[in-house]
């Protein structure tokens, strides 16, 4: 993999992301691992079809689990699983914050989503209660990641966030949900500035 560029979205919710995190190979060696969820007790909602992947389960996972652990630089445990999820036509995420405390302490402290499959049309990730709101396009190799909590310790409303309805073609998503004691930023988020001209990002009224 080559080098990949951290880019700080320019909004009140502390949200990065690289594009080119992973290549179209490596996506097609995670989408056959990961297969339709069924080998890993997957189920299918509104919100998709969506199984919680080991990173044990092969290379790849095993893989991209040390990347995300070694940029973010937060977690205080390792990461066991990645949640993977596939939109079809009509299928979206209601707005939520990723916040949860485990029994020793550790909270959810930044959830970073990789798009291994972006869709034809719509399935943007939103950002509601940001200022100003923004809007994700999901796009194949695009890792977006966020901070669930402010810098006072109390989850972050800013950090709310929805996936829109996919309106054609499929989006599909593997997400490591970081875990840590103490909270903190990425590592590679030392000196960036907010960014105004991402790619695929946009304000919505």
């Amino acid at each position: 993999m080559s080098i990949v560029l951290f880019r700080r979205v320019a909004c009140s919710a502390r949200i990065w992301i690289a594009d080119g995190f992973c290549d179209a190979r490596e996506a097609v060696d995670l989408l056959a691992l990961a297969g339709d969820g069924s080998a890993f007790g997957g189920e299918h909602d509104e919100t998709g079809q969506s199984c919680e992947l080991p990173v044990a389960s092969g290379v790849a996972a095993t893989a991209l689990a040390r990347r995300i652990s070694a940029v973010l630089a937060l977690g205080s445990h390792p990461l066991e699983t990645l949640r993977f999820r596939r939109y079809g036509v009509g299928e979206h995420h209601p707005p939520h914050v990723d916040c949860y405390e485990e029994d020793d302490g550790r909270r959810l402290v930044a959830t970073a989503m990789l798009c291994l499959v972006g869709p034809e049309a719509g399935g943007e990730t939103v950002f509601p209660n940001a200022e100003p709101r923004v809007a994700l396009a999901p796009r194949l190799g695009r890792l977006a990641v966020w901070l669930n909590y402010g810098e006072d310790g109390e989850p972050d409303p800013a950090s709310r966030h929805e996936a829109l309805a996919v309106l054609a073609g499929e989006k599909t998503t593997l997400t490591a949900f970081v875990y840590a004691h103490a909270l903190g930023e990425p590592a590679f988020a030392a000196g960036l500035d907010a960014d105004e001209a991402i790619p695929g990002v946009r304000v919505v009224a």
